[in-house]
Parts: structure tokens; C-alpha cells; sequence
């Protein structure tokens, strides 16, 4: 579906809707819904934000091998091949 005319946009709001599907399937309640104190909203948050840092950093180094292995320009045509597996929709250069 095609909430806005910015497709990075449409893809995040698909992403939220699976995410908030995924929610009530496993919590039965909304984020409306939800009572929990403040104080473990806020620990969920750290906890979020330390696993996107583990994240970030292994495809930081994976990146940096990766350019090393093959040099910049095949770093990023081997980027562009791994994404056009996943979304047919990224055009060749």
C-alpha cells in the first residue's frame, strides 16, 4: 500500500504495521493499552537502542572488511546486488 509519495516512508509505516500486528498477536493489548510503569518503558528503550548499536557496529565491520577484500566500487556493486535480492525494485546502475 502506498501511504506517501516517499517509498522509504511507505516501507517504514509497512514496517510498523507488521511490527504492531506482531505486538497483539503475542501482548493481546495496544500501546494505548499498556500500563506498564514508566521506568520499564524507558529500560525497554536502552535495551532497543543497545541491541541497534551491536547492530550497527557488526555491519560497520563487515562494510569496512568488505572494502578492504574488494575495494570500494566492488564493496558497492556487491551492496546493490544484495539489495536488489531483496527488493527487486532497486535499479541497476
Amino acid at each position: 500500500m502506498k501511504y506517501t509519495n516517499d517509498p522509504i516512508i511507505n516501507l517504514v509505516i509497512k514496517r510498523h504495521i507488521q511490527r504492531h500486528n506482531q505486538g497483539m498477536k503475542k501482548f493481546k493489548k495496544t500501546m494505548a493499552q499498556n500500563t506498564k510503569p514508566v521506568i520499564e518503558w524507558i529500560d525497554d528503550v536502552i535495551e532497543e537502542l543497545m541491541d541497534a548499536i551491536c547492530y550497527l557496529t557488526k555491519l560497520k565491520q563487515d562494510l569496512i572488511k568488505m572494502n578492504k577484500k574488494i575495494g570500494f566500487r566492488g564493496a558497492k556493486r556487491a551492496i546493490q546486488e544484495l539489495f536488489r535480492k531483496f527488493d527487486p525494485k532497486v535499479r541497476k546502475k
